[in-house]
């Protein structure tokens, strides 16, 4: 499978989710970044592979962090966050959406202060 396809689940997965069918939605998902990271390690200065990385990356934070498995979707953004940061610049809307992201995971957790320090840090 290409990571042109591996791209497709990643979107397939979010219309799954939406559907609620979960256990599709982690599947695709799951087959989709395996890939992904994959293809990113056979060449890992392509700016494209790391941003489709990144992105399903990221898909899988949103869905840890919705299902409250916070300890994972936090493994999950910190490693969108790096690609994103490194390939895109800190910058960039995509970095800031995972930025973002953290914070709202820090608020899931119930912690206050770390949002707030996030999202200062995003509107510096």
């Amino acid at each position: 499978i290409d990571r042109a396809s591996a791209s497709t689940r990643v979107v397939l997965a979010s219309v799954l989710r939406a559907q609620n069918k979960i256990d599709q939605a982690r599947n695709e998902l799951s087959v989709a970044t395996e890939i992904l990271q994959q293809a990113f390690h056979d060449d890992p200065t392509s700016p494209a592979r790391a941003s489709a990385l990144a992105t399903a990356l990221n898909n899988a934070g949103f869905f840890a962090k919705q299902d409250s498995d916070f300890t994972t979707a936090a493994t999950y953004y910190s490693r969108a966050l790096e690609l994103r940061h490194g390939f895109l610049g800190p910058d960039h809307p995509q970095t800031i959406a995972t930025i973002h992201n953290q914070a709202e995971l820090a608020d899931a957790r119930g912690d206050s202060d770390e949002v707030g320090r996030i999202r200062a840090d995003i509107l510096k």
